[in-house]
């Protein structure tokens, strides 16, 4: 019934912010953060299932960023809005002044 529509090719940008005020009171720590910065490259690692047989989804970069102070020193509009991805699913990172930027490849 009706028309099933197929995506061959796709890129997702997913994005993510820590809030300082919220870590204090959870006891969320520098560590945990490198924790989270490992899993993530390894997101989708046997994550197989009839709809989406393994191997059809991959991380294929990460780019974390970290500010130079607790408030940071850009919105998170300004950036999210420093990675523009381009059709052929290159992107270019915009380069923000003191903010440490961190590309590490997927699994």
């Amino acid at each position: 019934m009706g028309m099933k529509h197929r995506v061959d090719h796709g890129v997702h940008i997913a994005f993510d912010a820590k809030s300082p005020q919220f870590a204090k009171r959870t006891g969320f720590s520098d560590d945990d953060a490198e924790k989270i910065k490992t899993v993530l490259t390894k997101l989708f690692e046997g994550d197989a299932s009839s709809a989406c047989p393994e191997g059809n989804v991959e991380v294929m970069k990460l780019i974390w960023l970290e500010h130079n102070c607790k408030a940071g020193q850009y919105s998170s509009t300004k950036v999210h809005g420093s990675l523009k991805e381009d059709e052929d699913s290159s992107y270019e990172p915009k380069n923000l002044e003191d903010l440490v930027s961190q590309q590490i490849d997927g699994l």
